[in-house]
């Protein structure tokens, strides 16, 4: 699961699964990288990025098993059942993780196009599969036995079940009464649900935590984004509940129409000194940002919510290489709106960057050094090349602003940053600040 999965949630389904974070995922919630208009059936293949094991088993949304699956790995990867519809999004995969393999997938679904498929049946995971494996790695996606093919479930019919490992139940409607009957205190036999079904007998057994699961989530549901977040606040205007995110996007754009600047409350500052650690500073949390000819502002705010000079806002997060205290700090920047062209700034593809600084101190001087890069693409994928180690010119740098509330001034490049005369006119590109 990534970030955008509710808190509560979790607590609920680790009852019942042992629950496993993805190492790099986006962390601005309310940002288009997580909400694709791609086919988010692509997202199941993130699995082949789950190196740590052998091979992975890949479940469909809405697919229930009644029964121990063990003798599926015993088949060889890729495989999967093929359910012979026209648009088929194969119940159950068998995938062996693959970098090759998720690279190309990445490829496809940042580009739109792909050498396995057209671009407009990306959606086709039958097709696709059969095709990416064929082309790029000159395997069969190998059809696993009939006896895994999901068997259709009416919860409401009255005719006996028959016996099968796994049940097909995508019905929409059914789900969101169960819900709503869940969020209004009332069993699940008001749904219409036939108790004694395999999974919805755990469903009854487990009422009380999901119930209070959904309500908590409920009363956290941003009402801007939608997306679920324990740390927001509710908005003392029209007392709905906003997303941290929304929330700080909304002060920051108030701040920049109205040319404010006003200091963060006393608590706020001591919230966020406990929080940031050994990278707080004196005063404000306002960092000038250096990249390349790049030169703006960014300021830490409290519940790792990041302001950047030109309205927009991303996050931050410690990161612990096993010492006590923390000796890096990631940030995640939105990438889809510092784009400029003639008419003004320009959306492109969702994107989002997370630069990874450490930090430097010499002296009395304190600054944030760049030492890696990634950037997500759509559905919150990781292209491969999406992680570098940057070049010296194309290195990140932060150092405190203090007092100085206004608009850095680009300061002069150093001798040694101006580049060899060429045959192409020569041009200055600074490589960061002149620390001591």
């Amino acid at each position: 699961h990534n970030s955008s999965v509710p808190a509560t949630y979790l607590e609920a389904l680790q009852k019942i699964w042992s629950l496993k974070s993805l190492p790099s995922t986006p962390k601005i919630l309310n940002h288009r990288v997580l909400e694709s208009g791609r086919d988010h059936t692509l997202v199941r293949l993130r699995a082949l990025g789950l190196s740590s094991y052998d091979k992975v088993l890949v479940i469909e949304l809405g697919t229930l098993v009644a029964d121990a699956l063990d003798e599926v790995f015993d088949a060889d990867a890729p495989a999967a059942v093929f359910t012979g519809a026209s648009s088929s999004s194969l119940p159950l995969m068998l995938l062996e993780p693959s970098a090759a393999a998720l690279r190309r997938v990445c490829s496809d679904t940042q580009t739109g196009s792909s050498g396995g498929m057209p671009p407009h049946k990306l959606g086709d995971l039958e097709e696709y599969l059969a095709r990416f494996y064929s082309s790029f790695f000159d395997r069969d996606l190998v059809e696993l036995p009939c006896e895994y093919a999901p068997r259709t479930l009416d919860p409401h019919s009255l005719v006996p079940l028959p016996k099968s490992k796994l049940y097909s139940c995508k019905a929409t409607l059914l789900w969101q009464k169960i819900e709503k009957q869940l969020q209004l205190g009332q069993p699940i036999e008001a749904a219409g649900v036939k108790v004694g079904l395999p999974f919805f007998e755990q469903l009854s057994s487990e009422e009380a935590t999901l119930r209070s699961a959904l309500q908590t989530a409920e009363l956290q549901r941003c009402a801007n984004c939608n997306f679920v977040d324990a740390k927001g606040k509710t908005d003392p205007i029209d007392t709905r509940w906003r997303c941290r995110f929304c929330w700080e996007g909304m002060l920051l754009d108030s701040a920049l129409k109205d040319g404010c600047s006003l200091p963060p409350p006393a608590h706020d500052l001591e919230r966020l000194e406990s929080e940031l650690g050994q990278f707080f500073t004196s005063g404000r949390q306002r960092w000038e940002w250096i990249l390349g000819y790049d030169h703006s502002w960014v300021e830490f705010r409290a519940g790792n919510v990041l302001w950047l000079e030109y309205g927009s806002v991303g996050a931050w997060e410690l990161m612990n290489d096993g010492s006590r205290e923390a000796s890096k700090i990631a940030l995640h920047v939105r990438s889809d709106t510092r784009s400029r062209n003639s008419s003004g700034w320009q959306r492109n593809q969702a994107k989002e960057v997370r630069y990874l600084l450490q930090l430097k101190r010499q002296g009395s001087s304190t600054w944030l050094e760049e030492t890696h890069r990634e950037v997500f693409g759509t559905l919150g994928f990781l292209p491969a090349e999406g992680r570098s180690r940057n070049r010296e010119q194309q290195r990140l740098w932060l150092r405190p602003m203090g007092s100085l509330q206004r608009r850095p001034s680009r300061p002069a490049p150093s001798p040694k940053a101006v580049a060899k005369p060429t045959s192409s006119p020569a041009r200055c590109t600074p490589l960061g600040p002149s620390f001591p």
